[in-house]
């Protein structure tokens, strides 16, 4: 199974984040637009819903729509040896994040 877009090309990705906020709303930063939404969390079950983002146009090469797309599959979390594993649903894929 292929990798997502964004981890084959890990180092350009480096500056996309996401933050989980308590009050169930996810804020995410890729290179050109900052989105927003909601997530549930049930142990390590994690379903992630982006419903709004800025417009901006984003350079040839983006990875951004990718990473949005897939942050919209998640379904389960795992912390392991200090990085966040977001599973993708339907053994999609698995998104990787490092600080």
């Amino acid at each position: 199974m292929p990798l997502p877009p964004y981890i084959d090309r890990a180092a350009e990705a480096a500056g996309y984040t996401f933050q989980l906020k308590p009050d169930g709303t996810i804020h995410v930063r890729g290179d050109c637009n900052v989105s927003g939404g909601s997530f549930t969390l049930k142990e390590a079950d994690l379903a992630i819903t982006i419903t709004h983002s800025t417009r901006a146009a984003c350079p040839d090469g983006s990875l951004e729509d990718a990473f949005i797309r897939d942050l919209n599959r998640t379904g389960r979390f795992l912390l392991r040896n200090g990085g966040l594993y977001l599973d993708l649903k339907l053994d999609s894929g698995t998104m990787e994040f490092r600080e």
